[in-house]
């Protein structure tokens, strides 16, 4: 029963019981009653009080019934009906069976039927399944390191801000071969690692994977088993206890035009390291090799960086190169947050890292 239904019940199934209770046939017991009701109807009688309820303006459709009402006798019986709840809803009340009383044994209770299924055991954290002791740091990402150390925990500072924004994946390119992009990638990889950030590094320089063997690692394959479907992601990365840090290697013989065939496995894994780790690096080569780079950004919108760092040298890079590498990538909607100046000072062998924007 509809709402409007109950109100229609409400409004007019007691006016329908006025109307037909008070009938004449029951107020002719007696002929001193009759008498009365003769006398009350030949004198004239003041016009009636407006009625206010509704319901006896319903039940008196000619205006002398209020007057003859008025004439009955006090200890006549009269006929009101009066709803002291609202009507419920049959249809509801039907949908709710009573509920059977069980007896059980002394010391049993009653279980539900979820309690006898088999619990799966969900891990809360992904963890990858290789691991080392420690990865073997290059010295060139020491030095690094050392002599660029104010420079390196700014931008470690940017990063983390952009991280607790949501932002998880960066990458980093090279201007061009030998200008030190995965050495500088490797000293940040260290420094948010003290900064207390859960840090994941991904090889994706297809042309010649590099961090695995900079990094004193020997990996049995590489991430182009996700993508290939033959392993999962924790079961080709490699994480280090002393470090803190999560690899993802990629082996030599990865091509990047098999991306497009396992584009969905590659979009789920990285979208499961953006909800695992606080940042991704991505070693994304250089601009000799971005059509390789474009090829892994059309796999999903989880591939996707949140934004790139541009890494070239200082001593040979123009500022007409530099602006042009950044509307190239601007052209891929890859979004330059920064550049880094590698080797800014000449007179030293050591690397020097310098970041602008």
């Amino acid at each position: 029963m509809t709402a409007l239904d109950r109100a229609f019940v409400k409004a007019y199934l007691p006016q329908r019981h006025l109307v037909r209770r008070p009938s004449a046939a029951a107020s002719l017991t007696t002929p001193e009653a009759l008498r009365q009701r003769v006398e009350a109807l030949s004198t004239p009688q003041e016009p009636a009080p407006v009625v206010t309820s509704t319901a006896s303006a319903i039940a008196a459709p000619k205006p002398q019934q209020p007057q003859f009402a008025e004439s009955l006798p006090r200890d006549e019986p009269t006929f009101t009906l009066q709803l002291a709840t609202e009507v419920e809803d049959p249809i509801v009340a039907e949908l709710v069976p009573e509920t059977p009383t069980v007896s059980m044994p002394e010391g049993k209770s009653v279980q539900p039927l979820s309690s006898f299924s088999v619990a799966s055991v969900v891990e809360e954290e992904f963890r990858p399944r290789l691991e080392v002791d420690r990865f073997a740091w290059p010295d060139a990402v020491m030095r690094l390191s050392e002599r660029s150390s104010d420079e390196i925990q700014s931008f470690v500072e940017q990063v983390a801000t952009r991280s607790y924004r949501g932002e998880r994946l960066f990458g980093l390119l090279g201007m061009h071969r030998g200008v030190g992009a995965t050495t500088t990638l490797l000293a940040v990889a260290r420094q948010l690692n003290k900064r207390r950030l859960r840090t994941a590094i991904v090889d994706a320089k297809f042309s010649g994977p590099m961090l695995a063997p900079r990094l004193g690692v020997a990996a049995a394959c590489g991430w182009e088993q996700v993508y290939n479907g033959t392993l999962p992601l924790d079961e080709v990365m490699i994480a280090s206890v002393e470090d803190g840090l999560s690899l993802v290697p990629l082996d030599a013989s990865a091509v990047a035009s098999d991306l497009a065939l396992g584009a969905l496995h590659v979009s789920v894994m990285f979208g499961m390291l953006r909800d695992h780790f606080d940042v991704v690096l991505l070693d994304a080569g250089t601009m000799d090799e971005l059509g390789e780079l474009c090829q892994l950004l059309a796999c999903g919108t989880a591939v996707q960086p949140d934004g790139a760092y541009l890494v070239y040298d200082r001593r040979s890079a123009a500022d007409s190169t530099i602006a042009e590498a950044c509307r190239r990538l601007a052209a891929v909607r890859l979004e330059v947050l920064g550049c880094i100046e590698n080797f800014v000072a000449r007179d030293s062998l050591s690397p020097k890292l310098s970041i602008v924007g």
